[in-house]
This record gives structure tokens, C-alpha cells and sequence, in this order.
């Protein structure tokens, strides 16, 4: 598609030619630039889910609103990460974003002790969860009632604690009577 061909429907005053146009796979830089900064939501959002290249800003904008129909495609957008690497949303004032900071591969257990106590629930129980926990961590998060669930589930929790959770599961189901 040509410049001129994709400029003029990019200009197009009804949506549903900038909607479509958004999920082109072949766009100049400009005309993405364009549809990038369009009014409407949907033209933005096929500009992201069509394009790997599309602006990191665009794409984190995105994401944090957590859209439904995109939302999980937006999160292994290739762009989401952005320069630095996904560990940098760790104090971003949006869940969505402290959740990805977790993806990063390089992150230690220092972003994990941060975000296990999160305000968030999903973002702490993410991090408690993560086999990056350090174990006298994930020992200490046990005996928190909010988090027990999470830390239970660490596939990193040693196998003495994993018996002990065995153990707690039968008194429990014998003393409910099953």
C-alpha cells in the first residue's frame, strides 16, 4: 500500500474506514503515526493489535485501561516492555502495570519482596507466588491469611513445607467430619 493510497482513508471522517485501515498489516510510518493519535479508541486499538511496531506509549496507554477484547493480547504485546524492561512498571501507580513489572525475566527477588505487599491483590499474590520469592519469605507469607493461598502455591516452597500443608489439608478435611 502506498503512502498516498493509506493517507486518505486514515483522514477519513468514518470510523469504521480508520478501523479497518488500523489493522492493515502494511502501513508507512506516518499513516501508523497518524492512526496512532486518532480520536477513536478502536482505530488505536487495531493500530496495536496489527502492529508490533506500534508506539510503546500507545500500547501502555492501552493496556492500563484494560480493555477486554485486547487486554490479554496487549499484555504479550512485543512493545508493552518498552526500554529497560517490563521490571520498571514495578512503581507505576497502575496494578495492571506493577503485575507486568513481574514478567521480567532479569528481575530478583528484591522486585518480588516490593510488590508482595502490594495494595493490590492480584499484583501481591502474583509475586508471592513466583518462584523468585526468596523461601524465608515465602515461609513468612504462609502465616498471612491473605496471601497463604499464593504462597501455598509457589512451586519454589520447600518440600518440608509442602508437607506440612499435606498434613494441615487432612486435619482440616478429618475435623470437618469428610
Amino acid at each position: 500500500m502506498t503512502r498516498a493510497d493509506a493517507l486518505r482513508p486514515a483522514r477519513d471522517p468514518d470510523l469504521e474506514v480508520r478501523r479497518a485501515l488500523a489493522s492493515r498489516p502494511e502501513l508507512p510510518a506516518d499513516v501508523k503515526a497518524l492512526l496512532a493519535a486518532d480520536e477513536d479508541l478502536c482505530v488505536r486499538e487495531n493500530l496495536c493489535l496489527a502492529h508490533d511496531d506500534a508506539p510503546h506509549a500507545l500500547v501502555v496507554e492501552l493496556y492500563a485501561m484494560g480493555l477486554q477484547r485486547s487486554g490479554g493480547r496487549l499484555r504479550d504485546h512485543p512493545d508493552l516492555a518498552g526500554p529497560g524492561g517490563p521490571a520498571r512498571y514495578a512503581g507505576h501507580p497502575d496494578p495492571r502495570l506493577r503485575y507486568v513489572a513481574m514478567d521480567d525475566p532479569d528481575a530478583g527477588p528484591e522486585l518480588l519482596l516490593r510488590l508482595a505487599d502490594d495494595l493490590d491483590d492480584s499484583v501481591a499474590n502474583r509475586a508471592v507466588a513466583d518462584a523468585r520469592l526468596p523461601a524465608d519469605e515465602l515461609l513468612r507469607r504462609l502465616a498471612v491469611p491473605a496471601r497463604a493461598a499464593a504462597a501455598a502455591g509457589n512451586r519454589a516452597r520447600p518440600p518440608a513445607v509442602m508437607h506440612r500443608l499435606v498434613d494441615l489439608a487432612r486435619e482440616r478435611r478429618a475435623a470437618a467430619g469428610h
